[in-house]
């Protein structure tokens, strides 16, 4: 059985909040800004951001009387989003969800039990939460969906806020939505599982450290990759453990 910890989801939706404001934005502008964007790129590129982590309302769950809470981290289109909002709900897609979402919403509802439990769409939206691995992106007008590569320097950056929006979520469940980040570069202890992946092409780890699986995989959009099936048998062994309802 799940439960929700609404008032330990919004104890960690005010420290997310004071990690923005007193740690990383100064008037809504990144203190990294200048030193992500260098040289290289004019000041009067456009700057698209999406600076923090969509915190479901129902984040911090019980199952079995043991903390659950999930997170996936991407490498998303960025918005304009400039505070602790949730993750979009169903009515947010008027003409349907991307790719992306569809996927997500997908995984969240196998991962969850969403049918067994009578989980609508928007409760299950509710229950995670959804960072990005790059909190901008730089390029030339604002509908572009390719913009400017991530630099060296905003990787290290960014990666630096991960660790610490990391420290405050405290997830059970991360799932890495890109092959630009790796379970050792947020949690330094992190191990493999020995767990038989059809395909070996993700892959699950643990950190004892930080009580967190880690499952590695890559955008869900990628049809290069067998990335699926390596996927689900991850989120089989967490069911098979009772870190995730069966």
């Amino acid at each position: 059985m799940i439960e929700y910890d609404y008032h330990h989801t919004e104890s960690v939706r005010f420290q997310l909040k004071e990690l923005y404001e007193k740690r990383w934005y100064k008037n809504g502008i990144c203190k990294m800004f200048d030193d992500c964007r260098g040289k290289k790129i004019p000041k009067d590129y456009w700057l698209l951001f999406d600076r923090t982590v969509r915190l479901g309302d129902n984040y911090c769950m019980l199952f079995n009387d043991k903390p659950l809470r999930i997170v996936f981290m991407g490498k998303e289109t960025l918005g304009f989003s400039d505070h602790v909002v949730r993750p979009a709900l169903m009515s947010d897609f008027p003409e349907g969800l991307n790719r992306h979402y569809a996927v997500t919403l997908k995984t969240l509802r196998y991962m969850l039990n969403a049918d067994k439990n009578a989980l609508t769409n928007d409760t299950v939206l509710s229950m995670y939460s959804l960072t990005n691995l790059y909190s901008c992106a730089f390029c030339n007008y604002p509908e572009q969906t390719q913009g400017i590569p991530n630099s060296t320097t905003q990787i290290r950056n960014c990666l630096t806020l991960k660790k610490e929006e990391m420290e405050i979520l405290k997830p059970t469940v991360l799932v890495l939505q890109t092959k630009d980040i790796r379970a050792n570069d947020l949690y330094e202890d992190a191990i493999d599982v020995e767990i038989v992946l059809p395909d070996n092409y993700g892959k699950l780890k643990y950190s004892n450290k930080n009580e967190c699986y880690i499952i590695e995989s890559c955008h869900p959009s990628n049809k290069h990759h067998p990335w699926k099936k390596d996927l689900y048998a991850c989120i089989n062994y967490l069911k098979d453990n009772t870190v995730l309802p069966n």
